[in-house]
């Protein structure tokens, strides 16, 4: 596939991943809501499942995220978590103090 054509692809993914979310987070059945903006429930489906398909292909390269772990050299106090997070068998207990950069992190893992 050329570049171009790549280029489009992923945009047109990008605008079909935007459309869902915002079906998704209107509160409407999808029926309502597709016939509000004037597409076809199948239509609709379709682009779903091209952007499911699409983000099953990025998972399945296995990134590996680093995570930057200082260790302690003094006793640990203990922090009660403020989030727990909860995958399959995985489950992350982040404290207030998670930087933002090592948040992002665990959230792009967690995607997969």
């Amino acid at each position: 596939m050329s570049g171009i054509s790549q280029i489009k692809k992923s945009l047109q993914l990008s605008n079909w991943a935007e459309m869902v979310k915002e079906c998704c987070a209107s509160g409407k059945s999808v029926a309502q809501w597709c016939d509000e903006k004037g597409i076809k429930v199948k239509t609709y489906y379709y682009r779903q499942n091209k952007v499911r398909e699409a983000m099953a292909e990025n998972c399945s390269k296995k990134e590996v995220v680093p995570i930057g772990i200082t260790p302690q050299l003094s006793s640990p106090k203990v922090i009660e978590p403020v989030i727990i997070i909860r995958k399959n068998d995985v489950e992350l207990e982040l404290s207030e103090n998670i930087s933002s950069e090592n948040l992002n992190k665990v959230l792009r893992a967690l995607q997969c």
